[in-house]
């Protein structure tokens, strides 16, 4: 069982992970300290722990690929446990940030005054 009752308590704090490193990561921060559950609905583990420092109440769920179809299933996830905020962690994936950069555009910072 989860360390509370989630009939009772949501999450403060749901994590989503994307790729196995990134999970390895927090699995080996966490897992002496956290209880992983199988999801009822999803295929997979859904794992929760208390943050000792805080005392937040934290779940966490691992998608197991990039993408944003991906992402969405395990935000959808961890939407059902009616958290306060969900992280996601991780790193951008490359091609996503260079396409983000060829978008944007510099601007000179406004400075009050009207150009003649």
């Amino acid at each position: 069982m989860p360390p509370w009752d989630l009939a009772v308590q949501a999450p403060d704090i749901a994590v989503l992970v994307v790729l196995k490193e990134e999970f390895a990561e927090l699995k080996r921060e966490l897992s002496q300290r956290w209880f992983a559950r199988e999801n009822p609905t999803y295929a997979g583990y859904d794992y929760f722990w208390i943050d000792p420092v805080g005392g937040y109440r934290c779940v966490a769920t691992f998608a197991g690929r990039m993408g944003t179809e991906e992402a969405a299933h395990a935000s959808d996830r961890l939407l059902e446990f009616k958290p306060a905020v969900i992280v996601n962690i991780g790193i951008a994936a490359p091609d996503l940030v260079v396409a983000y950069a060829k978008t944007t555009k510099i601007r000179p910072k406004p400075t009050g005054r009207k150009s003649l």
